[in-house]
């Protein structure tokens, strides 16, 4: 009887999986150049994401 092959996840699904993972994973690929391998989908819409966080606590802040 043979073990279970592990799943391969696509950069995709690791995102919606494993988000911790994905991150670790996307910012190796960035160190190594290896740009045509980044799920440049989900890695657009978190940076994205970031900047209307950090905008939306300057805001909050500068009105306190």
């Amino acid at each position: 009887m043979t073990a279970p092959q592990p799943k391969v996840l696509t950069n995709s699904q690791l995102y919606d999986e494993d988000f911790y993972l994905w991150l670790e994973t996307t910012a190796k690929q960035l160190k190594a150049g290896k740009l045509a391998e980044v799920d440049l989908v989900n890695l657009i819409e978190e940076i994205e994401c970031m900047g209307r966080s950090e905008k939306r606590a300057l805001k909050s802040n500068l009105i306190e």
